[in-house]
């Protein structure tokens, strides 16, 4: 079904504000089924308006989405069957669309195959413009730049519903008082857009190439918590201020992507086809993926601890994604690196009066035992977010065990074998004020336990424990490697 309603005869240059539906994500082996389009004049004002139905000669797709079922488009005409009413009204215009450079793929594609090589014309991205005219928006969707500017209009994933949607926004952007110098720049690109030369003739067609991954396939994925946390962040957050239309576009298609915590195989296979299209290649699309890794090990860690599950999560994510173990682990490995950097940064120096011993620092392991009318739960989430590593069990590794005597369990024995260290609550809210760096960051350790201060002076470390075979309270040498818990004694 083809509509149009008052589009103008005039020539004259201004904007044609687009929106498409498709079978699914790929510009190379997905198809249009729906196109609308807006004409707007250099002011941001609609002159008329355009659409129709588009037969894939195919499947459809997710009619789940997009509402279009095959006995909609099977009269339908096809694409090239379009092609004499589309490109006269294409022709000298800018072209708009909300995440455009997905949209504009597909036109190109699809014009490609019937021989027709779209020019390179101004394009206008409401989505990536959004960042000048709508500062300080938590998502840059259509519908978020739409409530942004007082429409309250749902999202219809219908062509010419959201191109008419689309063109409210290039409005504002045109005429909004937020930033005057860029809407300026905007309004002197149709004069850029009447000045391109159009191809008067198709050529031979063009067949889109197309790019797939060469890991494994699965047939069931996996549903990943972390992945449909992560998928709330800002394109912008995840790559930064410098980042290229392209790949802000590609992006924000990823974290749709994963907003339900699944990545199918058809999914990643549309992606790296939409990278191809995007110019991005596999190494830019490569380096956005290791930064969604970074994104879901800050997520991971946003507690103060990465548990076993998160851990296997983002394993599991970055084989998915085409990045090896080794990376996803140094992208927990950094972020971890990072938060302690922060935590030492804020770090209180020792007072004079200290009188509690030796404090604890980043990346020390703390078990609580009891503590129930102390907050213990309070207590946990303070020792996480100073950088320490609260765990269930006492071991060797162990630095503290915090106790106020109320269980008095397994716990509290495996301290007293192992010469952990006890303290009670209230002396356990005190060192977490006074947290310090790591102690390799203060000193370098030799292989016999003694340690460099920056000054040069040498210092050996030693500890106070309970001999497991007599009872004895001895001390040794701090020094590396695992020793045996006795005394000299007990040892001879």
């Amino acid at each position: 079904m083809e509509v149009e309603e008052g589009w103008p005869t005039d020539p004259s240059a201004g904007f044609v504000v687009f929106d498409i539906e498709t079978t699914g994500l790929s510009p190379v082996s997905d198809r249009i089924l729906e196109i609308g389009m807006v004409r707007v004049d250099p002011s941001g004002k609609p002159l008329g308006y355009w659409s129709s139905l588009v037969n894939p000669q195919g499947p459809v797709g997710a009619t789940h989405i997009h509402g279009i079922k095959a006995s909609d488009v099977s009269n339908s005409p096809s694409f090239n069957e379009l092609i004499g009413d589309l490109l006269p009204k294409l022709h000298g215009q800018v072209l708009v669309a909300h995440n455009a450079k997905f949209d504009h793929s597909f036109l190109r594609s699809e014009l490609g195959r019937v021989g027709w090589n779209l020019p390179d014309i101004p394009v206008v991205c409401t989505m990536i413009e959004s960042k000048y005219f709508l500062p300080g928006l938590d998502r840059r969707r259509l519908a978020d730049c739409a409530q942004a500017i007082g429409i309250r209009q749902e999202v219809e994933h219908r062509a010419l519903g959201d191109a008419s949607l689309t063109t409210a926004i290039l409005h504002y952007y045109l005429n909004g008082p937020v930033d005057r110098k860029r809407s300026a720049q905007l309004q002197q690109l149709p004069r850029q857009a009447s000045s391109v030369d159009w191809p008067t003739r198709p050529g031979p067609p063009i067949t889109p190439v197309v790019t797939r991954r060469n890991s494994p396939r699965t047939s069931a994925p996996t549903r990943l918590e972390l992945l449909s946390k992560v998928s709330e962040v800002m394109p912008e957050d995840l790559l930064g201020d410098s980042a290229s239309a392209s790949e802000l576009t590609y992006a924000n298609l990823l974290l749709s992507t994963i907003e339900d915590g699944l990545i199918s195989d058809a999914e990643l296979d549309a992606l790296s086809d939409c990278a191809s299209s995007f110019d991005l290649g596999s190494d830019g699309q490569l380096r956005i993926h290791v930064a969604l890794m970074l994104a879901l090990a800050r997520e991971a860690w946003r507690d103060g601890v990465v548990s076993r599950n998160e851990q296997q999560e983002i394993l599991e994510c970055a084989s998915r994604l085409g990045l090896d173990e080794a990376t996803a682990r140094g992208c927990l490995k950094e972020i971890e690196d990072l938060r302690a950097a922060r935590v030492a940064a804020r770090s209180k120096p020792i007072p004079d009066d200290w009188a509690h011993g030796e404090p604890l620092r980043i990346g020390d392991r703390i078990v609580i035992t009891g503590c129930y009318d102390f907050g213990r739960e309070m207590l946990e989430d303070r020792a996480r977010k100073n950088g320490l590593k609260v765990t269930g069990s006492v071991s060797g590794k162990t630095t503290l065990l915090v106790s106020d005597g109320s269980l008095g369990g397994n716990k509290d024995s495996d301290a007293q074998r192992l010469g952990i260290r006890v303290v009670r609550p209230e002396v356990f809210k005190e060192l977490l004020d006074f947290v310090q760096p790591p102690q390799s960051e203060l000193t370098s350790t030799d292989p016999q336990g003694s340690q460099k201060l920056a000054s040069g002076e040498q210092v050996v470390r030693s500890e106070s424990l309970v001999c497991i075979t007599c009872g004895e309270t001895f001390t040794r040498v701090i020094s590396r490697g695992r020793k045996p818990h006795e005394c000299e004694n007990c040892r001879k």
